[in-house]
């Protein structure tokens, strides 16, 4: 069940990291 709420935290982590990464 831990694996769970933590997969959809990294996706979300990821997300982010990449909006962040990309330049406006």
């Amino acid at each position: 069940n831990m694996v769970l709420p933590f997969e959809p935290l990294s996706v979300a982590f990821q997300d982010v990291q990449y909006f962040v990464d990309t330049p406006q």
